[in-house]
C-alpha cells in the first residue's frame, strides 16, 4: 500500500509541474468551482431566491450540495492531511 502512495504522490508532483494549464491546472478548478458552488448554495441561492420573490422572476435552480460537498470535504482533508506532513516536516 505505501508503494502504491509513494507511486500516486509522485505522478501528482509531476502533473503539477507540467507547463500545461489542463494538466496542472485541474486541482485548483475543482477547487475554485467547489468553493464559488459552495457560495452559491448558501447564499446566492437564498438571496436570488428571496429576490426573485420580490420581482417575480422564476425561482433560481439549486444545486446537487451533495456532490458538491462530498468532493470539497475531499479537496479539503488531502490539503490538510498535505498541511500536517509539512508541520512533522515529512518531505518524502
Amino acid at each position: 500500500d505505501l508503494q502504491q502512495v509513494l507511486a500516486q504522490l509522485q505522478i501528482n508532483a509531476k502533473e503539477a509541474e507540467h507547463p500545461s494549464i489542463f494538466v496542472a491546472g485541474w486541482r485548483p478548478f475543482v477547487g475554485w468551482t467547489s468553493g464559488i458552488g459552495l457560495v452559491y448554495a448558501t447564499i446566492g441561492h437564498n438571496l436570488l431566491t428571496w429576490l426573485s420573490t420580490i420581482y417575480l422572476w422564476a425561482p433560481p435552480p439549486a444545486i446537487d450540495t451533495d456532490t458538491l460537498l462530498y468532493v470539497l470535504g475531499a479537496m479539503l482533508g488531502i490539503g490538510g492531511l498535505r498541511t500536517l506532513e509539512k508541520v512533522k516536516k515529512v518531505t518524502k
